[in-house]
């Protein structure tokens, strides 16, 4: 199931999401990778973009491991 959308993830998806500018400068000190909600919808998104990236482009997955 490695890989499948969670209910729970495309249900906050739905309702909001960040910029991608937001997204891609979490780190671990940030506070949207360590705070409940926030935390959650880190993940969805980041998840959603990962799989987007990985099979919806041309060699996707590949370019990503590069």
């Amino acid at each position: 199931m490695i890989g499948r959308p969670r209910a729970e993830h495309i249900l906050l998806l739905r309702g909001r999401y960040l910029p991608m500018a937001q997204l891609i400068s979490v780190d671990q000190s940030s506070p949207m990778a360590n705070e409940g909600e926030r935390r959650s919808i880190f993940y969805a998104e980041s998840w959603a973009a990962t799989h987007y990236l990985m099979t919806s482009r041309p060699d996707g997955a590949v370019a990503i491991n590069n």
